[in-house]
């Protein structure tokens, strides 16, 4: 009955955001006053919204798992991992970062508040971000590329990152006579099972373990995001701010781009929601053959579980799934000083799930990169025919970027040292 009223509750709200938003925008409230006591009812909405879908998901998880939550569940499928000393430093580091990152947000905030500038508070947490995401992945990569090159070097030499890349991705070098492109790599996640690799099974449950990982509440994350913009968009401040600059060369009314994009932006909170409504079950069904597989030990089981997934879901995500699930399988070998050239291809590292791993982050830095353009346009008020320009030339260098030399970033050095290693001229 709760779990009923809560799905209900939930869809009345979407509903009557969308529905508001579509009321802003047609201008058929009267005044100003009223569009900005609509847009901040809209925001307190998405707040009960939010709140409303966390429990609903909470409750559907433990009416279908057993009385545990899918995060609980991970947890029981990451057992097997707790031990990595490499993971467990990154864990600690990232709780400092996330505090330090915190505290500036929050300085950055009142500093806004006092200056009466939105888009330096906006443009200050954007650059936040961007540093928190390159502050968590760098060193990682760093510590765990040195320590596999530390294993095979003497006490009196130095290990290096590039090398340790090196002899990690040697064997995938060796075997193809170069690195593997995306078809050919996705091919090696199609193996048999086997009941004497004592590998494959520990890879099928890092793969779990990642798997639940990226169901926990990304969906709510997202609405969070977008009710995050809707703040700053909707202060009454903003509306006479530096924006209006911008456009007015373009004769359009500043009010009127504003319930644009609050419009755009509701329709997609309210997609996300439905989204997750639509996707909690699946996600619940995928959670409890994971776990009655795992808690009942049967590897055939678990190999059955693996397939459905690697055929249900949508490619370019369980690809994603697979590259951090065979990262974390690899990984326990380098944390117990173990090499992994004894591991198949097939449950390894290789050089493609780098670029895999490495989009999101690409994605994530073109966002807000392209939101401190925007901000800093605003701030400076530059001229609309200059900021249409070096929006453009975001754009353009953003997309050169990815298509031609994401998937190649350290690719040269990484082959130098494979044939220094090899002796390969």
């Amino acid at each position: 009955m709760v779990k009923k009223c809560l799905g209900f509750v939930n869809y009345l709200l979407i509903i009557s955001i969308l529905l508001l938003s579509i009321l802003n925008y047609t201008n058929l409230s009267c005044t100003k006053f009223h569009s900005i006591n609509i847009n901040v009812l809209l925001i307190i909405l998405e707040m009960i919204s939010i709140i409303i879908c966390y429990f609903y998901q909470e409750k559907i998880e433990k009416d279908n798992l057993y009385g545990k939550t899918i995060k609980e569940i991970t947890n029981i499928v990451k057992d097997d991992h707790k031990k990595q000393s490499i993971q467990n430093s990154r864990d600690q580091g990232r709780l400092s970062l996330i505090i330090m990152t915190a505290v500036s947000a929050l300085l950055v905030f009142y500093w806004a508040i006092i200056s009466r500038n939105v888009w330096t508070f906006l443009l200050s947490v954007s650059v936040l971000w961007i540093a928190y995401i390159y502050a968590d992945y760098l060193p990682h990569s760093i510590s765990y590329s040195k320590h596999y090159d530390s294993l095979f070097i003497k006490d009196d030499e130095t290990a290096e990152s590039i090398r340790g890349l090196a002899r990690i991705y040697s064997k995938e070098y060796r075997n193809y006579n170069g690195f593997l492109d995306g078809k050919s790599a996705r091919e090696l996640q199609n193996f048999d099972y086997n009941e004497n690799d004592q590998h494959q099974d520990k890879c099928i449950k890092s793969i779990f373990f990642m798997k639940l990982d990226s169901m926990i509440y990304p969906m709510i994350i997202y609405s969070v995001v977008i009710l995050f913009f809707n703040i700053i968009l909707v202060l009454p401040c903003v509306i006479e701010s530096s924006i209006a600059v911008m456009i007015t060369d373009l004769n359009v009314n500043t009010d009127t781009v504003f319930s644009i994009i609050l419009l755009i932006l509701n329709i997609v909170f309210g997609t996300i929601n439905f989204e997750t409504n639509n996707l909690l079950y699946d996600n619940v069904n995928i959670a409890n053959k994971i776990y009655d597989s795992v808690i009942n030990s049967d590897k055939k089981e678990r190999y059955q579980v693996y397939c459905d997934i690697k055929n249900n879901d949508y490619r370019r995500h369980f690809d994603m799934v697979f590259a951090r699930g065979v990262f974390v399988f690899c990984s326990t070998f380098i944390d117990q000083d173990k090499g992994i050239d004894q591991i198949d291809l097939n449950y390894r590292m290789l050089y493609i799930h780098r670029y895999i791993t490495h989009r999101p982050r690409f994605f994530s830095t073109f966002w807000f990169s392209l939101i401190i353009l925007i901000c800093l346009i605003l701030t400076w008020r530059i001229k609309t025919y200059i900021a249409f320009i070096l929006i453009v030339t975001h754009l353009i260098f953003s997309f050169i970027y990815y298509k031609f030399f994401l998937a190649d970033i350290g690719k040269k050095k990484i082959i130098k040292e494979i044939k220094k290693l090899n002796k390969i001229k």
